[in-house]
């Protein structure tokens, strides 16, 4: 499952139509929660968190939430009105962080991603996200554990 979605396939996938490259990271999202989900280190990672974190990707007019409490993790299209932080960036801004050509602080940094609420939140959340690429990129390699330094 992981070779179809994959972050290789999603970078590629970018360059397409709005509708299907909304349907592709919907896809990707539910991998990930799966891996998550079923990933002993990573589920040990987001046990603190008891967060609801709003994400608008505004040129594909593509919103949706992700709740996380006590290791338990709700995925849902749209918008929620009371969330721990909102965080606005661009399918082009997706394609470079993906690419390692920048990551999320830089593009906060620089303007190109805008977050409202708790930045401590933004901060929790980017390294649980560096993580799980970790895992995704090993997992798509054909190994099965990540190998800390």
């Amino acid at each position: 499952m992981l070779s179809t979605y994959s972050i290789n396939t999603i970078i590629n996938k970018l360059g397409d139509s709005d509708q299907e490259v909304v349907g592709i990271l919907d896809k990707f999202i539910n991998f990930s929660i799966d891996l998550i989900q079923t990933t002993d280190e990573l589920l040990e990672e987001i046990i603190d968190f008891d967060a609801i974190y709003q994400f608008h990707i505004t040129d594909l007019k593509f919103n949706f939430w992700i709740g996380v409490s006590k290791g338990k993790i709700t995925y849902k299209k749209g918008f929620k009105n009371d969330t721990s932080i909102r965080i606005y960036f661009t399918r082009d801004l997706i394609l470079k962080i993906f690419k390692g050509e920048i990551s999320g602080t830089e593009a906060y940094m620089k303007g190109l991603m805008q977050v409202n609420g708790n930045l401590s939140h933004a901060f929790k959340v980017k390294n649980f996200l560096r993580l799980l690429v970790d895992y995704m990129n090993i997992i798509s390699k054909g190994r099965k554990k990540i190998t800390r330094p």
